[in-house]
């Protein structure tokens, strides 16, 4: 997974701290970015829901994965997305980004997971 591999050997994994993914650190006290980065690298095809999506933020590209995983016991839901940059040098890099990682406000649908399989 091209993700994972940005993750791992490139420029590293860019979390966006928006209100919902700060609520989720604070709340559990379990979560930490080494565990979010954890969960992400540890997600596979059965986790994926849906996408590729348009990213419909103006400036942005790439497209939107949706995943969904277990942390604390609690089904999350993950947004997560690769998006092409100039660096200082004019040069195109790819940043992974996490928009997402949250409680999952509705229910979450697995299509490569069987009938009533769980994670």
């Amino acid at each position: 997974m091209e993700f994972k591999l940005i993750v791992e050997e490139g420029r590293g994994l860019d979390v966006i701290p928006r209100k919902e993914n700060l609520e989720l650190l604070a709340a559990t006290g379990v979560l930490t970015e080494q565990l979010r980065r954890d969960v992400i690298l540890g997600l596979s095809a059965t986790d994926y829901c849906d996408g590729p999506l348009a990213n419909e933020v103006p400036g942005h590209k790439g497209g939107i994965w949706i995943f969904g995983a277990s942390v604390g016991g609690e089904e999350t839901y993950i947004k997560l997305t690769i998006e092409p940059v100039k660096d200082e040098n004019g040069a195109i890099v790819k940043l992974a980004k996490c928009l997402s990682f949250h409680p999952a406000d509705r229910v979450l649908e697995y299509p490569f997971r069987a009938k009533g399989e769980s994670e």
